[in-house]
C-alpha cells in the first residue's frame, strides 16, 4: 500500500479501485497520456511561470505567456497522447487551452490579489488524530491575503462546470485547506478557489471545522476500505475510455 495517500490517488480508486492498483500499488508507468492531460498540465505550468515571475517582479505580457504555451507544447508533444474523442484534433485541444490562458489573464490582471507563497506546493499532514495515515498533495498555488487570512488555488481546464454536490464531495481543496492550517500557525481562515478557465469562472469556498472533521472522517474510511481490499476489482465507466492501463485490464470489453 502506499506510504501516503493523495487526493489524486483516492479519487482514482473511488473511480476505479483496479486502476488505482496499477497507478499506486504496482506503480505501473505507461508512456500513454490523454491529450486532456496533456493540455491541463501545459496550461499549468503557464501559470506556474506566470506567478513564478511575478515574484521576481516581471509582469509577463499575454502574448509572452501564450509563446511560452505554444513552446512548451511543441517541446513536450509526444506520439503516445491519446485523442479519445475522434470529432475533435490535437489543435482543437491546443486552442482550448490558450483559450484557458487567454480567460485568466483577462479576468485577473494586473494580478496582485496578495502574497503568492507557494506554486505547485508539496503538503504533507497527518489526516487522523492518532497519525496513522498521511496525506501528501501539490497546491497550485498558495496566497496569503492579510494576516492569518490565506488561499488555495487550483486551476481547473475541465470542459463542464462541477454541480454543487460534486463540489461538496471533493475531498481534495478540503484536504489542503487542512495542510494549510497544519502549516502557518497563525491562519485564522483559509479559502479555497477553484478556477474553472474556460468558463472564466471561480468557485469560493471556505469549509468550516465541523465540516472539516467530517471530511477527515470520511477520508480515514476509504483509506481504511482501500487497505481492507484484497482484490481491486476493476469498475466498468465511460472512463475506462480514457484510462491509460486500459490495455492491461481483463474487465469485459477493455481487454
Amino acid at each position: 500500500m502506499p506510504e501516503r495517500y493523495s487526493p489524486s490517488c483516492l479519487h482514482a480508486y473511488k473511480n476505479c479501485p483496479r486502476q488505482f492498483k496499477f497507478a499506486y500499488i504496482d506503480l505501473i508507468e505507461t508512456e500513454e497520456e490523454n491529450i486532456e492531460a496533456f493540455i491541463g498540465s501545459r496550461v499549468h505550468e503557464v501559470m506556474q511561470k506566470l506567478y513564478a515571475d511575478l515574484k521576481t517582479g516581471k509582469t509577463n505580457t499575454l502574448d509572452e505567456l501564450l509563446e511560452h504555451y505554444d513552446a512548451i507544447c511543441r517541446r513536450e508533444w509526444h506520439s503516445k497522447v491519446n485523442v479519445v474523442k475522434k470529432k475533435y484534433t490535437a489543435k482543437d485541444y491546443k486552442d482550448f487551452g490558450k483559450r484557458c490562458i487567454v480567460n485568466y489573464y483577462g479576468k485577473y490582471a494586473p494580478f496582485n490579489d496578495g502574497e503568492t507563497l507557494g506554486l505547485e506546493h508539496r503538503l504533507e499532514f497527518f489526516v487522523d488524530t492518532e497519525k496513522k495515515h498521511k496525506i501528501s498533495g501539490y497546491i497550485d498555488r498558495i496566497v496569503k491575503t492579510g494576516e492569518g487570512l490565506y488561499e488555495v488555488h487550483d486551476y481547473k481546464t475541465s470542459t463542464r462546470m462541477p454541480s454543487d454536490a460534486e463540489i461538496e464531495a471533493d475531498f481534495q481543496l478540503a484536504l489542503y485547506q487542512m495542510g494549510v492550517q497544519d502549516m502557518y500557525a497563525d491562519s485564522r481562515r483559509v479559502d479555497l478557489v477553484w478556477h474553472y478557465l474556460s468558463f472564466n469562472a471561480e468557485i469560493r469556498k471556505n469549509i468550516t471545522p465541523t465540516a472539516l472533521d467530517l471530511i477527515r472522517v470520511a477520508v480515514v474510511k476509504r483509506i481504511e476500505e482501500i487497505e481492507r481490499d484484497t482484490e481491486f476489482l476493476p469498475k466498468e465507466s465511460f472512463l475506462c475510455r480514457w484510462c491509460n492501463f486500459a490495455k492491461l485490464c481483463d474487465a469485459d470489453g477493455f481487454i
